[in-house]
């Protein structure tokens, strides 16, 4: 799987609000090693911490998922277990 247009569209809004990749990683508390694998495209993040980078970047999900349909596929199979993790079957 393609993560690079992720990767890519975390480091262009990063850098649009003049942020290093030091700061983006306080701000959503990772470090800095992680956001720079993000950014190369070699982590795929978790439904939690790809909403947290979103919300410290200022932009939307959607905004960081644009132009990159394989991505949407694979935080659409991270949502589903993240859910289903959280289900009590009884």
């Amino acid at each position: 799987m393609n993560l690079k247009p992720i990767g890519k569209a975390i480091k262009k809004y990063r850098q649009l609000h003049g942020l290093r990749q030091e700061q983006l990683a306080e701000m959503s508390g990772l470090s800095t090693n992680y956001i720079g694998m993000l950014e190369r495209g070699e982590k795929t993040p978790s439904l939690e911490t790809f909403l947290t980078i979103a919300t410290s970047l200022a932009v939307s999900a959607d905004m960081l998922l644009q132009k990159s349909p394989s991505a949407i596929i694979r935080i659409s199979s991270v949502i589903a277990t993240d859910i289903s993790s959280c289900l009590i079957i009884r």
